[in-house]
């Protein structure tokens, strides 16, 4: 095949293959990095105790944040974890007023457009 291109050409046409060549690794890299993703859990109008909220993605990587209202929670909790793009089972644990615990789960896929709502009770 390097007798169809004479020495000359391959030298002006290297610069542009290694270009591509970093753009195409660069682009590849990137796609891995992790990245901030807003989620908003939307606690239930009764209010929380606690809130757990385990990710685990099907990589085997986790990350995880809890949250403690001793005085009431409010209505809307936000969490803006770094995570790789993928998809994430969150497993949710809600520490009720009295006392009683409620297990969630729900999935997310990472990256997405913009903040991400998650529902988290009132027969949601």
């Amino acid at each position: 095949m390097l007798r169809y291109f004479p020495a000359e050409r391959r030298r002006r046409l290297a610069p542009l293959f290694l270009v591509a060549g970093l753009f195409v690794a660069g682009k590849l890299a990137y796609d891995e990095v992790p990245r901030d993703q807003e989620l908003r859990f939307v606690l239930p109008e009764a209010g929380v105790q606690a809130l757990k909220v385990t990710y685990a993605s099907s990589e085997g990587g986790y990350a995880g944040v809890e949250q403690h209202y001793p005085n009431g929670s409010p209505r809307v909790f936000v969490h803006t974890p770094s995570l790789s793009p993928g998809r994430y089972e969150l497993s949710i644990e809600l520490i009720e007023p009295d006392g009683r615990v409620q297990q969630l789960s729900r999935s997310v896929t990472v990256p997405s457009e913009g903040a991400l709502s998650i529902p988290l009770g009132d027969g949601d």
